[in-house]
C-alpha cells in the first residue's frame, strides 16, 4: 500500500508541474511496411506527373496550332479588307473576230483583255471540219 501511495504522490507531483501538453511534427523512423508503401506511392505520383506534363503539352500544342490558323485567317482577311477586292475563280470565255481575242468574265460580262488573235486560233476547232469517208467507202466495196 506504500508504493501505492507513493505513485499517486509522485503523479500528483507530476501533474501539478505540468504547463501544457501539445503535439509536434518529430522525426520518426519508418517501417519496412511504410518505407515500401511510400516507395510505391513516390513511383505512382512520378508517372502521374509525367503523363500530366504530356497531356498539358499536347493540349497547348493543339492551342497553339488553333491560335497560329486564326492569326492566319485574319491576316488574310485584313488584306482583303484593305484591299477591297478578292481573287475568285470566275469563268472567262475567250471569243474572236478575225483579228483578236477577247477575254470576257462571265460573271459581270466585262472584257478583261484583248490581244491579236494566233495563228493556231485561226486554224479553227478541228471539231468544226468535216470528215471525209470516201475512202472508207472505196475499201468496203472492195
Amino acid at each position: 500500500m506504500a508504493t501505492k501511495k507513493k505513485t499517486e504522490s509522485r503523479t500528483q507531483e507530476l501533474d501539478q508541474r505540468l504547463l501544457k501538453k501539445e503535439t509536434r511534427s518529430l522525426p520518426c523512423t519508418l517501417t519496412p511496411e511504410e518505407l515500401a508503401d511510400m516507395a510505391d506511392d513516390l513511383a505512382t505520383t512520378c508517372q502521374a506527373i509525367s503523363s500530366e506534363e504530356s497531356r498539358q503539352k499536347s493540349i497547348k500544342d493543339q492551342m497553339k496550332a488553333t491560335i497560329s490558323e486564326l492569326e492566319s485567317r485574319r491576316a488574310k482577311l485584313a488584306i482583303t479588307v484593305s484591299r477591297r477586292e478578292e481573287f475568285r475563280d470566275v469563268a472567262v470565255e475567250h471569243w474572236t473576230d478575225e483579228s483578236v481575242v477577247e477575254e470576257i468574265r462571265q460573271d459581270t460580262g466585262e472584257c478583261i483583255k484583248t490581244r491579236p488573235i494566233a495563228n493556231w486560233e485561226k486554224q479553227g476547232k478541228l471539231d468544226d471540219i468535216p470528215i471525209e469517208t470516201d475512202y472508207q467507202e472505196e475499201s468496203e466495196g472492195e
